[in-house]
């Protein structure tokens, strides 16, 4: 009695023993202090380039091969084009080779019972050799998996299609995030020596008031405030520097460089005539907005995500559809008791699974409901795009304004400035007002270089919001890099033009607004 009550206590123990071996435990501190060992060893192999300066173009190309996002991106392309291939493969027959080896300790035999009278009819006797080899190839071709996989390689093949706009995506993206970096960066380093000549001549300052106000040379409360001031000053000076500080960092971050590695860039000058007269053409709404419906990424993924859901709902269908398979085949056996031990085999059969049918209703309603999810999506992906569309060109055109006051500002500013100077030149101002002036000089230029870069990223944004930027091939194996700044600056009208003409024929529409050729971005419209 006490023998199964102990099998059924061990096989308790087995399955207990068996979920135990499926929990997972927790990251050990020995398990994260190996695996950021690695990761501190992979980082520190990786390439850094030498000390070099950086135009915008190859600071663009130099992010676009070496940036993390960018080639997450590009793997995950990768994978999807292995993965169509695989499932294209799927669509091929079944061939499948078999060989075996078996050996007994005894021969197979038996006799025959008669159903009569049960008494034995023949004495014992074997058809099989002790041992035995047995081999075939067989070729076999299923109807319903040949549908199934022909759905599936649709769906692989948009799910590249997928891949490959979220590669764009992201280098649109890298693009705008880059361009407003680097601008920033360059008025960082613009500006770097004026920010230091004027923290030393704050510092300077406040050393000489600190003599002042031990040796009571002054009234110490008029030392106090002028102190208060200076360190006022300082902490503006300071909120400064992080600012474009960190706009540094920012692009260090782009290119996957290094934080502390000391980025020297060039060709700002140049640039600043170019991109002043890249100024986007004024163009209706409407027209932006059809572009961008037509050309985004995330419109076309939410198109291919369509395609998909609708070869999942048939391929769903197509699951409780009997199967038919089809098989020919050659084998061998080296049983010395057969009188044929070579011969071909064909065969044809069909299945089908009748639980599955009773599904249908309910599968029925959950291809309904897909149906309507992915038409919302669609909606709500087309909205999105539609109002970020609206919001990139007025901000584009609010920031052109907003650039054009900052360099008006900062013009007038530094007329002042060199008044006051001329003035404490001529002893007839305190120092104090004079480091306020160069101060209040320096914020407005850092505006306007700040406004700038802006103005860059949204120019940049109002093209990738509308999905007309789409970089150049870029290729390892050639000998000249092409000028990715020349590119970005160029004159979009032509293309515009026939954008437009392509839209208003396809839509039937009448596509109103000006297109101005050229022109200055600081023209107030």
């Amino acid at each position: 009695m006490k023998f199964p009550r102990i099998r059924v206590m061990s096989v308790c123990l087995l399955c207990f023993s068996l979920l135990a071996c499926t929990s997972r435990e927790l990251l050990t501190r020995d398990e994260l202090v190996e695996h950021n060992q690695e990761t501190l060893a992979q980082l520190a192999d990786q390439q850094v380039p030498s000390a070099r300066t950086w135009t915008l173009s190859e600071a663009l190309q130099h992010t676009l091969t070496h940036n993390a996002d960018f080639r997450v991106a590009a793997l995950q392309t990768a994978i999807a084009t292995g993965d169509h291939r695989i499932a294209n493969l799927d669509l091929l027959p079944g061939l499948v080779a078999r060989a075996g080896y078996s050996r007994r300790s005894n021969d197979l035999a038996s006799s025959s019972q008669s159903v009569l009278t049960g008494t034995q009819s023949l004495s014992e006797s074997t058809s099989s050799d002790r041992s035995r080899d047995t081999s075939s190839v067989t070729l076999s071709w299923d109807v319903m998996d040949f549908a199934l996989a022909l759905f599936r390689a649709r769906e692989a093949g948009d799910e590249y299609r997928i891949a490959l706009e979220q590669r764009r995506r992201v280098q649109q993206n890298l693009t705008a995030d880059l361009v407003h970096a680097w601008w920033s960066a360059w008025a960082y380093q613009s500006l770097k020596p004026e920010i230091d000549q004027l923290r030393g001549q704050i510092d300077e300052a406040l050393a000489q008031s600190d003599i002042i106000i031990r040796r009571r040379l002054q009234d110490p409360l008029r030392v106090i405030e002028y102190r208060k001031a200076l360190f006022y000053v300082l902490k503006r000076l300071d909120s400064l520097t992080l600012e474009l500080e960190q706009a540094r960092l920012e692009l260090a971050r782009l290119m996957n460089l290094p934080p502390e590695m000391a980025l020297t860039l060039s060709g700002g000058e140049e640039l600043i005539a170019l991109a002043d007269q890249s100024r986007l053409p004024d163009l209706s709404l409407q027209f932006w907005q059809l572009a961008a419906l037509m050309n985004r990424p995330e419109v076309r993924i939410t198109l291919y995500e369509g395609r998909i859901g609708v070869s999942q709902r048939r391929r769903a269908v197509w699951q409780l559809m009997p199967s038919l398979g089809i098989s020919y085949g050659t084998n061998y056996d080296s049983n010395s008791f057969l009188v044929n031990n070579r011969w071909q085999e064909t065969g044809i059969n069909a299945s089908l699974e009748l639980l599955k049918l009773a599904s249908y209703p309910a599968r029925r309603r959950n291809l309904a409901f897909s149906r309507q999810l992915a038409e919302i999506q669609q909606q709500a992906v087309a909205t999105a795009v539609v109002s970020q569309m609206a919001v990139s060109e007025k901000s584009y055109r609010q920031n052109q304004r907003s650039w054009c006051m900052s360099a008006q500002l900062a013009d007038l500013d530094n007329q002042r400035t060199s008044l006051l100077e001329a003035q404490s030149a001529a002893s007839s101002l305190d120092n104090l007002s004079l480091i306020r002036a160069r101060l209040e000089n320096l914020l407005l230029r850092t505006e306007v270089a700040l406004d700038f870069a802006t103005l860059q990223r949204d120019r940049i944004q109002v093209l990738v919001s509308a999905g007309l930027l789409d970089m150049p091939a870029l290729s390892g194996e050639q000998s000249e890099k092409p000028d990715l700044s020349q590119w970005l600056y160029r004159d979009v009208t032509d293309y515009v033009k026939a954008e437009i003409q392509t839209l208003s024929s396809e839509f039937e529409l009448t596509l109103e607004g000006s297109i101005e050729q050229g022109g200055a971005q600081c023209q107030p419209d």
